[in-house]
């Protein structure tokens, strides 16, 4: 699983943080990174809740890939995936 994949994932796993913006987000060059930093490129209500949202999340995101890692190894190891990416 590539570190933009595990971080995008690791974003859905934060509370109330809205899976469409993230999904559009991470459509836009960088935008998975950006996210992390807490930037928002879209002008919305949602972003403007995301912003609040992300600041707080740091503290979660490398749990986060870690729950992600933990629930993707083996269906990565059962398609012979693991390491390829």
């Amino acid at each position: 699983m590539g570190p933009e994949i595990l971080d995008a994932l690791a974003l859905c796993r934060v509370k109330s943080l809205n899976w469409h913006l993230i999904a559009r987000e991470a459509s836009r060059p960088d935008g998975v990174a950006r996210m992390l930093r807490g930037e928002i490129a879209e002008s919305s209500k949602v972003a403007d809740e995301a912003r609040e949202l992300l600041p707080v999340a740091p503290t979660d995101l490398d749990r986060n890939r870690g729950d992600v890692r933990a629930l993707g190894e083996p269906i990565l190891e059962r398609r012979g995936e693991r390491g390829q990416r």
